[in-house]
């Protein structure tokens, strides 16, 4: 999405208004379709080519944000925000501007906004007449800003959001959004302010805590540090010095060390410039194989034959305090205590919880007792997520009367000012601010030592069995190597040249509590928080899980995957509402389900959309038949906003919206939601689909998938010209009578030849080249009708 952002450094004496030589001046302006909306009640119109400026009552809010580059520690002078009339007239308003309590304001197309919480810092700005088309200045809003810029978390980045309600006795007017002709009629922020003379201290990030396991027992484990999130606000950061005690281990901004099993205080030491120091320290754990507070290392394969016995209560460890994970829950007696086949514990109560370790400490670390699947909105473990998802009455704090089929999730969250970053990849997308969760759950009795932790959220404790699972339906490939190639290697892969079936099933050992969408609440230190990323893992490892390993060497992963599709398949029966097609968010909640009802030998969980219709997938909502302008009879569904396809084939009276699917019309008559889907096509869905996809055709469960379109789909991706299709995209965009695709657009270079992406990862592209053939379909029913 294209972005405006003009920027005036006043830095002359006889500067505007005569300020001195260190004022300079930002001017903000919308920057896209989210980022302003208006919204009533329920109802949230962020594509609306309008915003109300005021209603006749609160009925009807307008919301507007911007990407705020001041550096932290700055003077506001002044502050105004600068709208444009979207008619003539003269009727009586104020409007009060209020700042939205969110360090980072979020997209408002994440959520409806028209709830979202307020500081007490307002202006009140009374209109003068209006003129179609002109632009009109507010009050002063320097105590808004500067309340922003004070917030302990600012970061030049953050979004500053204001929220736009009517003062009594107000008469309706309307102010042009971003969507409006032209995309150049978004509201504008313009900030004067100064900043401290003299040299401003950089500022250190350690990065977040990190948990290691020291796979191979050689008493120490390669670990990645990662300092990339300092800054130094007026110049640059000189030299990076990371430390242990008083004796320097590494240099650099990201570095490799070697830590020996225990843990360790490394601190990081940053040098600006022109000599300013400033430290951070983060705590890094390697953990020995089968330490009884975490999963075990490996896990035997059980079978018909192979059943191992129940243990009686009093076989069961007796204790008033279990570990996990990093969480200690303390009873209020000594109680029997069992473990999951996963090696997540079980109490057998009724039993009191009196304390918790790490504890609730106001901000992080929350707990949660019998989890409502049927959330997705809200999040119970910290204030920090995300998009203002925290909501205070769904956590609970001790002392927790558990009772048998209670479920008690306990979170770990990133420590103050740490910035969360996916578990092989430097970035994050979701941005959650949870490091991992804990589960313990009270049963009226032993489980034998193959049995599965029912789903977080299954309070009727289904228990399946290891015993059960049906490993002769998965493929015996030879998939040429047993060290696989994976591009993303910071954090848990940190060091690594390849990757083998051990360092993978770490991703699944602790439980992938999915409830609030976007990942706003993922276990990042374990868990993708973007969809795009989960589904890339979710190929490799099926590839993996049906190649000729051992069944010894893929039991652990097996066991994790199977164990998501569990929780996830609870989810489900406890009424989620689904994770329908929204960019490259959803994918990937399907096919776990999927192969854990088929091994499991349970039908209703092996196939999930006839047990539950009303239940959405991306991958089927994402994919349909239909006559695309490329020849291909199947297509994408474009970019939905989580409202399923449905919605968007048929939508209702007085949607403004152009989205959902697109292919069926030529480039030269899309709109940019058009470019925006295609987007999403080609970056974060098809190229990470195709590793399970072949798996599923594979082991003959395209009736339980139930949506034949995705496997042609994945097959035109992996078939059709990819690259040549954009050079006819670019010319049908030349064509394009629609402003976006000439106003300072560009066309993504990386569409063209000589790239043609299939795969993102090279190890699927050889799998499928091998073994697609091999299935009893033609490779180019995609084209045929």
């Amino acid at each position: 999405m294209r972005q405006w952002l003009m920027w005036v450094a006043v830095l002359a004496a006889t500067a505007v208004g005569g300020l001195p030589a260190s004022a300079e001046t930002a001017v903000y302006q919308v920057a896209a379709s989210e980022d302003d909306t208006y919204t009533v009640g329920a109802s949230n119109n962020v594509a609306y080519t309008r915003v109300i400026w005021p209603y006749t009552s609160d009925l009807r809010r307008s919301f507007l944000r911007w990407a705020i580059d001041i550096p932290a520690g700055a003077t506001i002078e002044s502050a105004a925000v600068e709208v444009c009339a979207d008619a003539t007239s003269a009727n009586p308003g104020t409007v009060r501007l209020q700042l939205l309590d969110d360090d980072s304001c979020p997209a408002f197309n994440t959520s409806n906004p028209h709830d979202w919480s307020v500081t007490g810092v307002a202006a009140d700005w009374t209109l003068d007449p209006w003129t179609a088309g002109q632009w009109y200045t507010s009050c002063d809003l320097t105590d808004i800003v500067q309340a922003f810029m004070d917030r302990p978390n600012y970061v030049p980045g953050n979004y500053l959001g204001l929220r736009a309600v009517a003062v009594p006795t107000s008469i309706s007017r309307w102010a042009r959004s971003w969507d409006y002709a032209g995309n150049a009629s978004g509201a504008k922020l313009i900030v004067v302010y100064s900043v401290p003379s003299g040299n401003i201290a950089p500022v250190a990030h350690a990065g977040h805590h990190q948990t290691m396991l020291d796979l191979d027992n050689s008493g120490a484990e390669v670990v990645g540090l990662y300092g990339t999130f300092s800054f130094d606000e007026d110049g640059t950061i000189a030299s990076y010095v990371w430390m242990e005690g008083a004796t320097q281990i590494a240099t650099g901004a990201n570095a490799l060390v070697n830590l020996a099993a225990g843990t360790h205080d490394i601190k990081l030491v940053v040098t600006d410039d022109d000599g300013a120091t400033d430290e951070d320290t983060a705590t890094v754990t390697v953990r020995t194989i089968n330490d009884p507070t975490w999963p075990p290392t490996t896990i035997p394969v059980y079978t018909p034959e192979n059943v191992p016995p129940t243990p009686t209560v009093n076989e069961l460890w007796q204790t008033n305090a279990v570990t996990y994970c990093g969480v200690t829950w303390t009873f209020d007696r000594v109680a029997p205590v069992g473990r999951f086949v996963t090696g997540d514990y079980y109490v057998v109560g009724p039993v009191v919880v009196t304390s918790i370790t790490p504890g609730w400490d106001g901000v992080k670390n929350g707990s949660a007792l019998n989890y409502q699947s049927n959330n997705n909105k809200w999040s119970a473990f910290d204030t920090r997520v995300r998009s203002i998802r925290y909501k205070a009455d769904l956590r609970i704090d001790v002392p927790i009367n558990m009772s048998p089929g209670d479920i008690l999730i306990s979170s770990v969250g990133m420590r103050d000012g740490a910035v969360g970053v996916e578990p092989f990849w430097g970035k994050s997308q979701s941005g959650s601010p949870i490091r991992s969760y804990s589960v313990l759950h009270c049963l009226t009795a032993p489980v034998p030592p193959d049995a599965f932790r029912p789903g977080y959220t299954d309070t009727t404790q289904t228990i399946y069995l290891a015993r059960n699972l049906n490993r002769a339906l998965l493929p015996t490939l030879d998939v040429g190597t047993t060290n696989y190639a994976w591009p993303l290697r910071d954090n848990m892969f940190a060091g690594l040249t390849t990757t083998n079936v051990h360092e993978w099933a770490l991703l699944f050992e602790r439980p992938w509590v999915d409830m609030c969408e976007f990942g706003f609440d993922a276990p990042l230190e374990y868990m993708p928080g973007y969809g795009h990323l989960l589904i890339r893992v979710q190929s490799m490892i099926s590839l993996i899980l049906a190649s000729d390993l051992s069944a010894e060497d893929k039991e652990k992963l097996l066991i994790g995957f199977v164990q998501y599709g569990i929780d996830t398949w609870g989810l489900v029966r406890g009424g989620y509402p689904g994770w329908p097609g929204f960019g490259g968010h959803y994918s990937g909640r399907k096919w776990p389900i999927v192969l854990a009802g088929v091994l499991l030998g349970d039908p209703d969980m092996a196939c999930p959309t006839q047990s539950y219709p009303d239940c959405l997938f991306s991958e089927d909502t994402q994919t349909l038949y239909d006559d695309g302008w490329t020849g291909a009879r199947v297509v994408f569904g474009g970019h939905q906003h989580g409202l399923g396809l449905d919605y968007w084939l048929d939508p209702p009276p007085g949607e403004t919206r152009d989205r959902g699917p697109y292919e069926h019309n030529a480039p030269e008559t899309w709109t940019s939601w058009g470019f925006l889907s295609e987007s999403y096509r080609r970056c974060c869905t098809s190229n990470a689909w195709v590793g399970y996809a072949l798996v599923i055709q594979l082991m003959q469960l395209e009736d339980q998938w139930d949506h034949d379109a995705f496997f042609d789909y994945c097959d035109r991706w992996m078939y059709e010209d990819n690259a040549a299709m954009g050079v006819l995209l670019q010319q049908g965009f030349e064509l394009n009578p629609d402003p976006y695709y000439h106003d300072g657009f560009t066309f993504p270079s990386f569409w063209l030849p000589p790239k043609s992406y299939r795969a993102m990862e090279a190890f699927v592209n050889t799998v499928w080249d091998t073994y697609r053939p091999t299935i009893n379909k033609p490779l180019d029913g995609w084209m045929q009708p």
